[in-house]
């Protein structure tokens, strides 16, 4: 998937499917993504931008493609969420608290 525009940036040649839409909008991706598995399983999903990155993982999750789901994005992108998840892990981490304000720093 790519927004309008930039499919140009897409090799052909290493992408089995290539589909543009007018906005990285969940739900169309979702559709997109759909017909493009009833034509032919889809099986491996590449982010090619950071901007790319939730609608990889969404269809990653959708059809249960091995790499970062949409849960493991969030965590990414939460630095609280994923030094709790870490918690009681042998992976080293700095100390850190949670404030919800610049007051709280």
């Amino acid at each position: 998937m790519s927004r309008a525009g930039l499919s140009r940036l897409i090799d052909p040649q290493v992408s089995a499917n290539v589909v543009e839409v007018s906005a990285l909008d969940a739900d169309l991706i979702l559709q997109e993504a759909r017909a493009i598995h009833r034509r032919q399983p889809v099986d491996f999903v590449i982010a090619f931008s950071e901007y790319d990155l939730d609608a990889a993982a969404l269809v990653r999750t959708e059809f249960n493609i091995p790499g970062a789901k949409v849960a493991d994005n969030l965590l990414c992108r939460n630095k609280a969420s994923m030094k709790e998840a870490l918690t009681g892990s042998s992976v080293r981490y700095p100390q850190y608290r949670n404030v919800a304000s610049r007051g709280g720093v």
